[in-house]
C-alpha cells in the first residue's frame, strides 16, 4: 500500500519520462548491490550498461519538461 501511494505521488511530482527513468535508476543500485553483497564480478560491457541507464535518466530528469499537477 504504502509503494503504491508513494509512486502515485511521485507520478504527479515528476514529469512522466522522469518517473520512468527514478525507476531505471534501481537498476544501477541493483547492480551495485548485488556486487558488493554476493561478490559478482560485472563483465565490462555490463558495467558501461549501468552507467548509460544512469545517464540516461539523469538527462531524463533535468530535461525540463513541464511536470504535472496532482488533481
Amino acid at each position: 500500500m504504502l509503494e503504491s501511494f508513494t509512486a502515485s505521488k511521485t507520478v504527479f511530482a515528476l514529469p512522466p519520462v522522469t518517473y520512468q527513468n527514478i525507476l531505471l535508476l534501481n537498476l544501477p543500485i541493483v547492480a551495485f548491490a548485488e556486487s558488493w553483497i554476493f561478490d559478482i564480478h560485472l563483465d565490462f560491457y555490463q558495467w558501461i550498461g549501468v552507467v548509460l541507464i544512469m545517464l540516461s535518466a539523469l538527462s531524463a530528469i533535468f530535461s525540463g519538461q513541464k511536470r504535472l499537477k496532482a488533481l
